[in-house]
């Protein structure tokens, strides 16, 4: 079924179905001047120059879905807790943690919506099922989370939705105006469609409206959408700094991979610069926007440069391997001092792994040479492992079985952090004291 509408001199809203040998009348307390509708909706400008909007009742709803996620902490002390590190996301927050939304700032835009129910926390993730309250765990923000909690589930999270209702069907109802006095900047004219625009997208209709200023309000869209585009490259860059920051990330492969994303990001930010010279026209508003570009262009360029010095390190270092391989068992190397162990928790797995490299792995030692070597580093309290057996294995086994207990490794991690000295302002230094305890770890 196919509508026409039309507004006659009296300013009285009709419409005609295709179904239908007759005009109905749309009522209305105001007159109107000008129509612009589509399937499910029409939009008026009204005889005092504002925008109202008519929703005809459907079998289908109108709702809108809003959500936040509580997040919270494990604490040696008590468990998770809504108290959280200095560095993390707020204890309600958006999904990437960026924007605090607490329950209570959720407000119902207008008169014509109404709340469908309380908050009710999501029961699955991605559609595995969840336990009743909703949790998902993560060794720490923000990563991928899963359903089960797991010895080193350090942070979990849940998302909390709510759905409000458009109620306000069959009538027409007040668009705000752009000043909250209307008479300041009034509409002359209104339109739908116009949905193959720069960033726009086939499957949602637009909304053009022009005021007697001569401005449309689409432009502010399209700079939404642009802002948008510029947000999601400055992401992916962290993404990469990320990357080439991790020591274990160092493939050539992956390494040249990130290469080629970051030629294609560039020649994003150029069409976005484009865009941006079509949107906005006033000078003022153009320069903070091109600076922002700029600074994106830099850092691709600085992330270019660092990639190409580490692939030609891996490179150097692969041709150098063979050449060199000879020449150096004939250099007499300064001796390496085994390491030291005194029964610390925080330090038996650097221990374990100095050790193990040095000493374990050294197929030309025999066990003897092997457990001489191992009592010999032993000091303190790990000197006073007992064995079964007066052997390397069994000694060794009794030091893994006695210090690499999992639970309090990271009770001595959590209580070096909360051992801090409280931050009474914000400084850099403070900063870098928390950056170092928690690199050091």
């Amino acid at each position: 079924m196919t509508n026409l509408w039309a507004v006659n001199s009296l300013g009285k809203v009709y419409t005609l179905s295709t179904n239908e040998d007759h005009w109905v009348e749309i009522k209305s307390e105001v007159d109107f001047k000008k129509v612009a509708t589509h399937e499910f909706f029409t939009w008026a400008i009204s005889g005092d120059h504002q925008i109202y909007i008519y929703v005809p009742t459907r079998d289908i709803p109108i709702r809108y879905r809003v959500v936040t996620y509580e997040n919270e902490r494990w604490n040696p002390f008590g468990g998770f807790s809504d108290k959280l590190l200095p560095t993390d996301r707020p204890h309600w927050s958006s999904a990437d943690g960026l924007v605090s939304l607490p329950q209570e700032n959720f407000h119902l835009p207008s008169n014509s919506w109404e709340w469908e129910e309380e908050w009710y926390v999501e029961d699955n993730l991605d559609g595995q099922p969840l336990e009743p309250e909703g949790w998902t765990y993560a060794t720490d923000f923000p990563v991928s989370y899963n359903p089960n909690k797991t010895w080193n589930s350090c942070v979990r999270r849940r998302k909390w939705i709510r759905y409000r209702r458009f109620c306000a069907t069959n009538k027409w109802s007040l668009i705000p105006s752009i000043h909250e006095d209307p008479v300041q900047e009034p509409f002359i004219d209104v339109a739908v469609g116009g949905t193959e625009i720069p960033g726009g997208e086939s499957n949602k209709f637009t909304v053009w409206a022009v005021t007697i200023m001569g401005r449309s309000s689409m432009s502010k869209k399209i700079l939404v959408v642009l802002n948008c585009k510029r947000g999601s490259i400055k992401a992916q860059l962290t993404r990469i700094k990320d990357f080439i920051n991790n020591p274990d990330e160092k493939d050539k492969i992956k390494l040249e991979s990130k290469m080629d994303t970051l030629k294609s990001l560039r020649i994003k930010l150029s069409d976005i610069r484009n865009e941006y010279y079509e949107v906005v026209t006033n000078e003022s508003d153009l320069e903070p926007l091109e600076l922002e570009i700029l600074d994106l262009e830099d850092d691709c360029e600085d992330i270019q440069v660092r990639i190409k010095n580490i692939i030609s390190k891996i490179d150097l270092k692969n041709n150098d391997v063979t050449s060199c391989g000879n020449s150096f068992n004939n250099i007499k190397l300064p001796d390496i001092q085994l390491p030291r162990f005194n029964g610390s928790y925080h330090d038996w797995f650097n221990f374990k792994e100095q050790f193990i490299s040095l000493i374990d792995s050294n197929n030309s030692l025999t066990n003897s040479q092997k457990l001489y070597y191992l009592k010999s580093t032993l000091t303190g309290i790990a000197k006073d492992v007992i064995t079964i057996d007066d052997s390397y294995t069994s000694l060794f086994e009794c030091l893994k079985k006695r210090f690499e207990n999992k639970k309090l490794i990271i009770n001595s991690h959590f209580n070096e952090i909360l051992s801090l000295e409280k931050f009474t302002h914000e400084s850099a230094k403070n900063l870098r004291t928390l950056i170092d305890c928690c690199q050091n770890i």
